[in-house]
């Protein structure tokens, strides 16, 4: 029995063996297989994600063209579109102005005693400021002084002098149009 016995053993291991190394086998080919699944789905995602971001850039580029073109074709339609950008901003400057030069005529009016009927400033590329005020012709004279010192007032454009009979005392109108600095 000790030979049959052996010769059984060894078929057994020789069985045993074989399956443990097609176990064994099986085993490494299915986790080659799982690992190679695993890269390449995850390559496939990046590949995916890559795709996607590239989609994304070409439709931003496109629109950046379509932009371009657009921005090409206004700046061939509207050269002057710039200068008359900043001609607005100067004008909107000068309104600001002209609310304080409307407070300085005020009060500079107020000190000498006269009275300002109507103030109109007319905004173009520049300023200019139409006045009409009544008073005593020395209040006048002291006014117009008063305006001639104001840092704001470049020059005085003209001046019309007019009589208005209606009230008891006869007082002089008269209407000053000015030019403000950078008017």
């Amino acid at each position: 029995m000790s030979d049959i016995d052996n010769q059984a053993k060894e078929k057994l291991e020789k069985v045993v063996s074989k399956n443990t190394f097609k176990f064994f086998n099986a085993l490494i080919y299915f986790a080659i297989i799982g690992t190679s699944i695993l890269i390449t789905s995850f390559l496939s995602n990046m590949i995916k994600s890559q795709e996607e971001t590239m989609s994304k850039q070409r439709t931003e580029v496109a629109t950046k063209r379509e932009e371009v073109e657009e921005l090409k074709k206004l700046k061939n339609e509207f050269p002057d579109f710039p200068a008359k950008v900043n001609a607005l901003k100067e004008i909107e400057t000068k309104q600001k102005d002209a609310s304080q030069i409307l407070a300085q005529m005020s009060q500079a009016a107020s000190e000498s005693g006269i009275s300002l009927i109507n103030f109109a400033p007319t905004y173009t590329k520049g300023i200019e400021i139409k006045i009409t005020l009544t008073g005593p012709h020395n209040n006048l004279k002291k006014f117009l002084e008063n305006v001639e010192k104001n840092r704001l007032i470049i020059n005085s454009v003209s001046t019309i002098a007019n009589v208005n009979m209606s009230k008891a005392n006869i007082l002089p109108i008269f209407e000053l149009k000015i030019k403000p600095a950078g008017g």
